[in-house]
Formats: C-alpha cells, sequence, structure tokens
C-alpha cells in the first residue's frame, strides 16, 4: 500500500510537471500570435496608406477620391475615418454631421491616425478600427501537450530513480537491525561489535546515497543538455512555419521527425539503464550457442566492413557452446561493442570466443588509434562521449547518447557477468565480455 501511494504521488508530480511546461508552451504560442498580429496590423496600415495616397493622386481631390473609394473592393468591410489636411472629415461622407471634425463612432476603439503622404508631403490622415481578422497558429495544443508529456516522462523516470534508492536503503538498515535483534545475545561484547557494524552500515549507506544523490542531479544536467538540441531545433522550425504561415515542407518534417525520434530513443535508453540498474529487467532466459550467435553478427556487419575496407577476425575456440541467457539482450550488446570497433578500427576487428571456469569469455579488439589511459575509468558512465568518439564520428553526422556502454554494462552484469576496456594508444581497444554459462538465481 505504501509503494503504491508513493507511485501515485510521482505520477502526480510528473503529471504536474507536464500540465506546467503545456501551460508554458501554450501562452509563448498566444504571446507570438499577438505578436504578429501587431505587426499584420502595422503591414494593413501601410497598405491603406498607400491606396488612399494612389486614388487622391488620380482623382486630385477627396470629394471625387471618396466616391472612388465606396466602390473600391479592397475596402468592402471595413470602417475608416480620413481628415483632409486641413483636419475636416472627409470620409465616411454620407454619415458626416455638423461637426465634421468629431470623430464618428466615439463608442468604438479606434487606433492612433496614421499619415497620407504623396511625395513626401501629408495630404491627410487615417484611422482604421484596432481590432482586425486575427492571425491563428495551427495545432498549438497539440504542439503543447505534446512537450508538456516529453518533460513529464522525463521527470518520473528520474524521480522514480530516486524513490528505489532511498527504498533500498531503508530495507537494508531495517533487515540489519532485524539480524542483530534475533541474536539474542548477553554478550556486551557482541553487543558492541554489532553496534560497531551497524555504525559502519549507516555510514556506508549515507555515502551510497550521497553518491546516488550526486549521479541523480548529474544525470537529470545531462538529460536536460541531451533533450536541449533536438527541442531548439523543433521549436526553431516550428516558429519559423509560424511566423511564414506557411506549410513545412517534407524536409523540414523529415528533421523534426528525425529529432522527436532521438528524444524517444534517448528516452527508452533510459528506461532500459533504469531498469537494469534497479533489478527490475526481464530477462527471458534460454539456451543459445553463443558463438552462431556472434557468428551471424560478423556476416551482417560485413558489408559495412568492406565499405571501409575492413577485415572482420572470427576465432571460435569453443565451438558448440552453450549459454543460459537472454538471447536479445547478448546480441544487443555485442552488436554495439562490435559496432563500436568498426567505427574505430583502422584495418582489423579481431573477435574470439574461449570457455573458462564454466565462462564464456568474448574478447573484441580494434586496431583504432586507441582511447586515452585517463578516459578508461570514465568509459562506461552514462552520457560520457570521449574525445576519441568525437574524432571519429563522420561529418555532419548526429553524436550518439552515450548510453550504449552504460546499457551494454548493466545488461551483462543483469546476466551476473562482467564487462572491461584495455586500450594503449595509437595500437587499439580491445573489450572483454564475461558471462557464466548458467546462473539462474530466481
Amino acid at each position: 500500500m505504501r509503494e503504491m501511494n508513493a507511485n501515485r504521488r510521482l505520477l502526480f508530480i510528473a503529471l504536474a510537471a507536464a500540465i506546467v511546461c503545456a501551460g508554458i508552451t501554450y501562452s509563448f504560442t498566444f504571446w507570438m500570435q499577438a505578436k504578429l498580429n501587431t505587426e499584420y496590423a502595422k503591414i494593413q496600415s501601410i497598405q491603406t496608406g498607400v491606396l488612399l495616397s494612389s486614388t487622391y493622386d488620380l482623382y486630385g481631390s477627396w470629394d471625387q477620391a471618396t466616391e472612388k473609394l465606396q466602390s473600391s473592393p479592397l475596402l468592402q468591410g471595413q470602417q475608416l475615418q480620413i481628415w483632409s489636411v486641413s483636419n475636416q472629415l472627409v470620409w465616411p461622407w454620407q454619415n458626416a454631421s455638423p461637426s465634421r471634425n468629431a470623430p464618428l463612432f466615439a463608442d468604438e476603439a479606434w487606433s492612433d491616425r496614421h499619415p497620407i503622404l504623396l511625395n513626401g508631403e501629408i495630404i491627410g490622415t487615417f484611422s482604421g478600427l484596432s481590432g482586425r481578422e486575427q492571425l491563428v497558429f495551427p495545432y498549438p495544443l497539440l504542439l503543447s501537450i505534446s512537450i508538456g508529456l516529453l518533460i513529464g516522462l522525463v521527470v518520473y523516470f528520474v524521480m522514480q530513480r530516486q524513490h528505489a534508492v532511498h527504498t533500498l536503503g531503508i530495507h537494508r538498515v531495517s533487515a540489519l537491525l532485524d539480524s542483530i535483534r534475533s541474536r539474542q545475545t548477553p554478550s556486551l561484547s557482541i553487543a558492541a561489535a554489532g553496534m560497531e557494524r551497524i555504525e559502519t552500515s549507516i555510514r556506508l549507506i549515507d555515502e551510497h546515497l550521497y553518491r546516488l544523490e550526486t549521479l541523480r542531479k548529474s544525470m537529470v544536467a545531462d538529460i536536460a543538455h541531451e533533450l536541449r538540441t533536438p527541442l531548439t531545433v523543433l521549436r526553431a522550425k516550428l516558429d519559423k512555419a509560424l511566423l511564414s504561415q506557411a506549410a513545412l515542407s517534407l524536409n523540414e518534417v523529415v528533421v523534426l521527425q528525425d529529432e522527436v525520434y532521438r528524444m524517444s530513443k534517448l528516452l527508452g535508453d533510459l528506461q532500459q539503464l533504469a531498469l537494469a540498474e534497479s533489478g527490475h529487467l526481464q530477462l527471458e532466459k534460454r539456451w543459445f550457442p553463443v558463438g552462431d550467435q556472434i557468428e551471424q553478427l560478423t556476416g551482417l556487419l560485413a558489408m559495412e566492413a568492406e565499405e571501409d575496407r575492413i577485415v572482420i577476425d572470427y576465432h571460435n575456440n569453443d565451438a558448440g557452446s552453450l549459454l543460459y541467457a537472454d538471447e536479445n539482450r547478448i546480441k544487443q550488446v555485442l552488436l554495439n561493442i562490435m559496432g563500436n570497433a568498426l567505427r574505430h578500427a583502422r584495418s582489423k576487428v579481431s573477435i574470439s570466443l574461449v570457455s573458462e571456469n564454466y565462462h564464456c569469455v568474448i574478447t573484441i579488439t580494434d586496431d583504432g588509434e586507441g582511447i586515452e589511459e585517463e578516459e578508461l575509468p570514465y568509459l562506461f558512465d552514462r552520457f560520457y562521449r570521449g574525445t576519441s568518439s568525437r574524432r571519429s564520428q563522420p561529418a555532419g553526422s548526429s553524436p550518439g547518447s552515450g548510453l550504449g556502454l552504460s546499457i551494454a554494462k548493466s545488461l551483462i552484469e543483469a546476466h551476473h557477468g562482467s564487462i572491461t576496456a584495455a586500450s594503449r594508444w595509437q595500437e587499439g581497444t580491445t573489450f572483454r565480455i564475461t558471462l557464466p554459462v548458467i546462473n539462474d538465481s530466481a
């Protein structure tokens, strides 16, 4: 019941964040609409001034000009007041009263007068109602709800991770206290040792929670940084479409779709990473030949390797070896590591499979420029992209999210295995994956 209430609170907070973000986006849309309407009113004023000036120049007097203006289709449905240079009301002439200088329609909201210029001289002034046809932006509500839901999902995942860590710490302390109470020993020395263990455990838990809180804050900042770029592109394209009142071209729609795909993939990777680290990732384990899987992936990447003139050398020293694991998750890890090796290799990628003490050991080595020694400790950190990764990125391509190796490490550890990296500068990099042949802890 307590866990259910906590989840409800998290959902409520995420929903509130989504509503706030949607409201901000919706307010920005209306602010932009008001700004455009102001500019539209200025353009209408200039067009009306040019029309009146041209008509006056054509007929030479306001009496003849106003008669022509009555039949002008450009002024049909518009309400205007026109004054001559002597400040006499000349339009609308049919409603003229003895007090010709008094403004008509006094109960309406008239805007300021605008001069009518002809050859640099003022030949009169005009005024029009400030309430004009308003420009309406398409789909403002859909855009606001989409951005609000996206931010709400991010907030929910981050807060759910923090809640899981806090609950784990409380359960560990409770279990330790229950274990000490169950012993019921009268020995003071044992009691003192138990209290010392409690203090040590609490201190370690506090340190662990502090590290996790620091990691959480860093993760929130990293997520904000990763989402800023696609959201900026989306906003720029949409603002341009709104300002020009024109439909988006097919190329622009493709760009927006790519950015939405990047955000969706980022959220999916974060969800998978959170499930793996919290121990809630569902694994569908079965027996499968891991050697055959590596051979299939090698054939899948062979075309890309041939285009880059890279040779893939695969040695299976344990033919027929079976592994009890989630085949799709292991395939995801191998495809990520092998793909990275191909991108960084110069001419060759070596892959080997051996058995060591009831474990399958897979090594993947490339002959690229390698990874600098000071970067190796951070290689599996989330959102970390080293200098070698940035140098090898093709020009014009989108950078990765920096979550691939973090997810690979979490998936391997979920199978009770390990993954390590070793590298020598200008010689290459080797990834070593160790998986137990069978480990069904459930």
